[in-house]
C-alpha cells in the first residue's frame, strides 16, 4: 500500500487466475462445491480512499461504464459490511482506477472489494480478522483476493486453505482487447457438474 496523495490512501486489486479449478457438483443453495489453486497477476484495478463525512465512490478507466459506481457496487459492498460490524467506522470517498474486464472470471469485482477492505482496516488500525469475517459475506472469491497470494480454495471458493504454496507463480496477463464473457464459464460450469454427476451414478 502506498501514499496516493495528502491524507489518500492506494492498494492495486489484482487479477485473479484459476490454475486448476476441480467441480464437484451443486450444492443445495445452488452454489457449486470446488477445489481450486488460485494464484494472482501482476495487473489489476487500483482502488484509492480519502476520509470523508460520507461514503462515495467514482470509478474511471477502461471499464469504467461495465462497472458502474453504483449500489451493487462490490467497493460500496465492502465498506458497508464493514460498518455494520465495527461501530463508528469512518468511510469517504473511494476511486476506482477499473482496468479488469467486468463479469470475467478473473475476480475484478472481488478484488476490488477486498482492496476496500485492507484499506479501511489498514488506516483505522482494525484486526484483519474483522475484514476476514466479512469477506465471504461480499462474495465467495473475495476470501482468496483478500490476502492476494497462492491458495488452495474449497466449498464455494471461500473456505482458504493457505500457507499450502510457498512458491509464487509468476503470471502475465495480456489485456489487448480482452473479450470473455463469463455467462461461457457459467454454463461450462454447469455442464461440468452434469456430466461429473453422471459419471457416478454409473
Amino acid at each position: 500500500m502506498a501514499a496516493a496523495g495528502s491524507g489518500d490512501r492506494a492498494d492495486v486489486a489484482p487479477a485473479k487466475v484459476n490454475l486448476t479449478l476441480h467441480v464437484l457438483g451443486r450444492r443445495p443453495d445452488g452454489y457449486h462445491e470446488i477445489e481450486s489453486l488460485v494464484a494472482f497477476a501482476d495487473i489489476g484495478d487500483r482502488l484509492t480512499f480519502a476520509p470523508d463525512e460520507a461514503l462515495a465512490l467514482d470509478v474511471t478507466g477502461p471499464t469504467a461504464e461495465a462497472a458502474g459506481a453504483g449500489a451493487d457496487n462490490l467497493v460500496l459492498k465492502a465498506a458497508h459490511a464493514l460498518a455494520e460490524r465495527i461501530d463508528g467506522l469512518r468511510l469517504g470517498r473511494f476511486d476506482l482506477d477499473k482496468q479488469l474486464p467486468v463479469a470475467s472470471g478473473i475476480g475484478g469485482g472481488s478484488a476490488d472489494a477486498a482492496a476496500t477492505l485492507r484499506l479501511l482496516t489498514s488506516l483505522w488500525g482494525i484486526d484483519p480478522a474483522h475484514a476476514s469475517a466479512v469477506a465471504p459475506r461480499i462474495g465467495s472469491d473475495v476470501p482468496a483476493c483478500l490476502l492476494s497470494l497462492p491458495v488452495r480454495g474449497e466449498g464455494a471458493g471461500d473456505a482458504i486453505l493457505h500457507g499450502l504454496y510457498r512458491s509464487y507463480a509468476l503470471i502475465g496477463v495480456d489485456m489487448t482487447d480482452l473479450r470473455f464473457d463469463g455467462r461461457d464459464h457459467r454454463s461450462w460450469v454447469r455442464r461440468s457438474s452434469d456430466h461429473q454427476r453422471n459419471q457416478r451414478k454409473r
